[in-house]
């Protein structure tokens, strides 16, 4: 028997990259730019390429799937730009592809794709990513100028 309904929305309906609404947030409770520091932690670029012979023939419906990631990618990429203008080196952004680069495991760009493979893929790439050297320089650079 169900006791009560909720709607489960993701906030990426609302802000896919909350980084600039954190930062404005912060702003507003008196804090001063040079006090906020952001390390904004992305859940992946998505790669999937629409094809132009296959879209030219899509109406409204063939749309509908590829039109929300097209604008949530396109809305995210904006709020990282406008936050990054507004913190510049107190702002560092982890995302990487959802390729094959990492594990040379697929990696869904499904929203929706809770199946445990691919959580453990995600995850397995996750800690790839984190752990290259690169990556690894980049954070102990970060923290160390944001003390």
């Amino acid at each position: 028997m169900i006791n009560f309904l909720y709607s489960a929305i993701d906030g990426g309906v609302a802000a896919n990259n909350p980084s600039a609404s954190a930062v404005a947030e912060a702003l507003r409770l008196g804090y001063a730019v040079e006090d906020i520091t952001v390390l904004s932690i992305g859940t992946g670029d998505r790669t999937r390429i629409i094809p132009y012979k296959k879209a030219r023939e899509w109406g409204l419906i063939e749309w509908a799937q590829p039109l929300i990631g097209v604008l949530s990618d396109g809305s995210s990429d904006v709020y990282e730009y406008i936050t990054k203008q507004i913190m510049h080196d107190r702002l560092l952004r982890l995302q990487f592809k959802l390729d094959r680069q990492f594990t040379g495991q697929r990696l869904s760009d499904e929203i929706d794709n809770a199946t445990n493979e691919n959580i453990n893929n995600l995850i397995e790439a996750a800690e790839v990513y984190i752990n290259q050297r690169q990556m690894q320089a980049r954070l102990q650079d970060f923290l160390h100028h944001n003390k």
